[in-house]
């Protein structure tokens, strides 16, 4: 069938070179599409012969708003080509994921930096898994991992048993470039601008501020400080003499 605006309404053929029409019904053994349009030769209802390793499917480049392989019926979702050796797959119009000539994979991100590149919108907080980036869960349902960013802490690695901020552990780093870890829903740690690590309090006073006790201890031997101060063994094993401004300081150590 050669002629453009004829259509074919029954087609049994073993063999054939099928031009410009329009196939409303018909079973195709073996043939060849030449010259169509936009509306020629659309096949409605039929059979098309299993496809081999030398059979060729070939397409328009598509775009991200009009996808070259779409379903009937959403012609903005699809597969596309915008690049040699490169597929993206698009959604509502949109680009959601690509697979570029290097073989890296692409999420919400057009140019890959990496193997795997995800790009996270702007986010509200981080109190739902559903305000993430990456999410790895366990068999049960419940987040093993859990990438964010950014939003007003920046990026975000959380470790939780489940879906809630409150369990679990939260490390981030924060705009204000100190780096925040997080138990139980309250800062533990903190490691501001300056490096300085702060423990129960979010200010650090040197490079080494604990707010609390501490406890110092080998497998004998607890000795532990308050808020106030170390108290220590009433009898040192010897002092180290410090000289501070000129005048002389001795430092009292202990055998345990």
């Amino acid at each position: 069938v050669s002629q453009s605006r004829y259509t074919v309404t029954t087609l049994n053929s073993t063999t054939g070179t099928i031009t410009g029409a329009n196939i409303t019904t018909g079973t195709i053994a073996t043939g060849t599409f030449g010259t169509t349009t936009s509306t020629a030769a659309t096949i409605t209802t039929g059979t098309i012969p299993t496809l081999v390793s030398t059979t060729s499917i070939t397409s328009g480049t598509g775009s991200a708003s009009a996808p070259a392989i779409r379903p009937t019926g959403d012609t903005n979702t699809g597969i596309f080509f915008p690049a040699a050796d490169t597929i993206a797959f698009s959604e509502g119009g949109a680009e959601s994921m690509r697979i570029d000539s290097s073989g890296n994979v692409g999420i919400g991100v057009t140019s890959l930096l990496t193997n795997l590149h995800i790009r996270v919108s702007e986010l509200a907080g981080y109190t739902s898994v559903a305000n993430s980036g990456l999410l790895i869960e366990r068999g049960d349902n419940s987040v093993a991992l859990n990438l964010a960013g950014p939003n007003t802490h920046d990026s975000i690695i959380w470790f939780a048993d489940q879906n809630s901020a409150s369990v679990g552990g939260i490390i981030y780093n924060h705009p204000s470039n100190y780096m925040g870890f997080r138990t139980n829903a309250s800062e533990r740690l903190r490691i501001d601008s300056d490096g300085d690590v702060s423990i129960g309090t979010a200010t650090a006073l040197s490079k080494l501020h604990v707010h609390g006790n501490i406890t110092l201890s080998n497998t004998t031997t607890a000795t532990s400080a308050g808020t106030g101060g170390l108290t220590l063994p009433a009898s040192a094993a010897g002092y180290l003499t410090v000289s501070i401004n000129g005048t002389s300081r001795k430092i009292p150590y202990y055998a345990t």
